[in-house]
């Protein structure tokens, strides 16, 4: 198991956001709008890695819960280059990416 370190944002259209009070610009105020983002549309959560080294993980949810395997994303946010209020880690469980 290893963990990649890795950014998030809405890519979706930000009407069809589940609350957009949840948003800074397209990043994620919170983990709890995160995993409502992901429980809702996992295809419209973008993630980015911030690694210089090691795997790297670009793309959608989906594209992302199917590469996984037993590895965790380890999240900050709202903003992993400027703004690091938060912090979650993310699994596959039972075909769903799940905030742990």
């Amino acid at each position: 198991m290893a963990y990649i370190n890795v950014g998030t944002r809405w890519n979706g259209n930000l009407s069809s956001v589940p609350n957009s009070s949840n948003l800074e610009g397209r990043f994620f105020k919170s983990k709890a709008a995160l995993k409502l983002a992901l429980a809702s549309n996992p295809m419209l959560v973008y993630f980015e890695s911030t690694a210089l080294m090691g795997e790297s993980f670009n793309g959608n949810g989906e594209d992302v819960c199917a590469r996984l395997g037993s590895n965790t994303l380890s999240v900050c946010g709202p903003d992993p280059h400027r703004s690091r209020k938060w912090y979650a880690n993310i699994k596959v469980i039972n075909g769903k990416l799940k905030i742990t």
